[in-house]
Order: C-alpha cells, then structure tokens, then sequence
C-alpha cells in the first residue's frame, strides 16, 4: 500500500470545437498591390481553435434558436503600402446584403450581421452573425487608404440558419 497522495485530476475546461454554431470566425483580408493603383484582394478563414484555413465564402453550420450568434473577426493583412485602414464607424466599415452583393457607393445592412460590437479598430473588425436563417449574405468591407480614398473588398457568408 503506498503513501503517496494522489494528485487531483487538471480541471477540465470545455474547448471549442471547432465548427459548432457560436464558435468565433477569424478572417485575414489580405490587399497586394497591383498595377494602375488597383489593389488584389483574398482571404483566408477559420474558426478558432482550428488550424485549418479556408478560402471563401465563410460557411457558419445551422444552429438552434437558442444557440449563441457567431462572432466574425476581420484583421486586415496591408501589403499595399497604402495605409489601409477600416472606416472609422463600423456602420461604415462593413455594408451587408442578402443574396446579392452590396453596391459600392450605398449602405445597406443586412439584420444577419450586428454592427453592435464597437468602433473597429485600424486594422481589425468585428461583428456577430446571427445566423437566423439559411442564406447567404454578401458583404463588403470598407477601408481608406492615408490620402483619404475609399477601398473595398466583398467577399460573401453562408449561413446554416436555424434548425
């Protein structure tokens, strides 16, 4: 019979699983220079707590009413050498449309995504997806460069919506 006393076991603390409705999205917008003053813009995507990146669109599995909204972070990868940074209102940074892109000089925001999450930061944004209902919604992020001209990039969600 030993003395040894016996350790308590590590507490075991639930971990995301990757893909599950509520797990936060992370997207890098990448912008490389082109020529003629154009920009090439791509992006890459994940869920934290995975290692596998994805190309778009973003795809946000089903979820239950009571199901938690997805959080969706954008960090902006520059390569341009523009300054580039998110407009200063997130109302401003990012337009949404239902199944359709939005255009590039009118607002408009989908009730998929919520704006509700602050001011972005330079070179970051973050919204919820509420993931309501199955369709895909368009999205276009917005950016001014140092001299003050508009940029933007619209790329496109698809969402799972309730089941």
């Amino acid at each position: 019979m030993s003395d040894a006393i016996k350790q308590p076991e590590p507490e075991q603390r639930p971990q995301e699983t990757p893909g599950q409705p509520g797990t936060p999205v992370l997207v890098e917008v990448y912008a490389q220079p082109c020529p003629k003053d154009q920009i090439a813009w791509s992006s890459r995507w994940k869920f934290r707590g995975s290692s596998h990146w994805q190309e778009d669109p973003i795809v946000i599995p089903a979820k239950k009413a009571d199901q938690a909204a997805t959080p969706i972070q954008f960090d902006l990868i520059d390569s341009t050498g523009r300054g580039l940074k998110f407009e200063a209102a997130a109302e401003h940074a990012i337009w949404s449309r239902r199944n359709q892109c939005p255009d590039e000089d009118q607002p408009c925001h989908d009730s998929e995504l919520e704006l509700s999450c602050g001011a972005p930061q330079l070179k970051r944004l973050t919204v919820l997806d509420r993931n309501t209902v199955e369709c895909s919604v368009f999205y276009r992020l917005r950016f001014r460069d140092r001299n003050g001209k508009p940029v933007s990039y619209d790329p496109e969600i698809r969402n799972g919506g309730n089941n």
